[in-house]
């Protein structure tokens, strides 16, 4: 069924090839070339929260919308259906999508209108986006000294707390799941969930980091605040 659909979408361009099935496209023909491809990144970032609340009600038909605008390896598509809880499988393919170049931010935004005929409550973003109404803010990318996970000192949560981590998350299968396709490839998952216990497979992804940038290690602190909330926020507050 997926190959069915690449077929489909490769032979037209993802914005064609759903005008015949979502009628919403053609009354927002042009859109997209309101935002420019400087600026896409900062709205998908601003809107993140509200779009979250917005598509976890139907999160399999927004991985194939994604999956058919060619936003998504195989792999990746792969391992967005392995994620059983919606807003963390919507979370998650937002930031696939963040991680991505401007080309494929203009596609999710492309995306997002498509869907409007199955989440009415999108109408209005995409109307705003389109008239301009939706205003210019300033969002840093990743990297950028904001806080959060990284402390004053540049020191990076998932590595200022390492040890405490490796002896105290429990749910690493769930947190691997999450990161896999995006900061995993299937072999190192594969040979992370081979070990044998928690503080092992924990050990095993930390021999990776070495070779991360720092959105890998957003995913990563996401991923444990997502399972394990009241411990991440004790150790927070230390």
């Amino acid at each position: 069924m997926r190959k069915q659909r690449e077929s489909l979408a490769v032979v037209l361009h993802p914005g064609q090839w759903l005008t015949n099935v979502f009628p919403f496209h053609s009354r927002h023909r042009g859109w997209p070339a309101k935002v420019s491809s400087g600026g896409s990144w900062e709205v998908i970032q601003r809107l993140r929260s509200e779009l979250m609340t917005i598509l976890q009600s139907d999160a399999e038909a927004v991985v194939s919308a994604a999956d058919a605008h060619l936003l998504l390896t195989q792999g990746e598509y792969l391992a967005l259906n392995r994620l059983e809880d919606p807003e963390i499988r919507v979370a998650t393919l937002i930031d696939m999508v963040l991680a991505k170049g401007d080309q494929a931010h203009q596609l999710f935004l492309d995306c997002l209108r498509n869907l409007c005929f199955a989440f009415p409550a999108l109408e209005p973003i995409v109307t705003g986006l389109q008239t301009g109404v939706q205003a210019d803010v300033a969002i840093p990318r990743p990297g950028a000294q904001t806080g959060g996970p990284v402390s004053a000192e540049g020191e990076h949560f998932v590595d200022r707390h390492q040890a405490e981590l490796i002896q105290r998350v429990s749910m690493v299968d769930g947190v691997l799941d999450m990161l896999c396709g995006t900061v995993l490839d299937n072999e190192q998952y594969q040979s992370i969930r081979a070990e044998r216990s928690n503080p092992e497979k924990l050990r095993k992804l930390y021999e990776l980091m070495p070779s991360w940038n720092r959105v890998c290690k957003d995913r990563l602190y996401q991923a444990l605040k997502a399972k394990h909330t009241f411990l991440i926020e004790e150790l927070e507050g230390k």
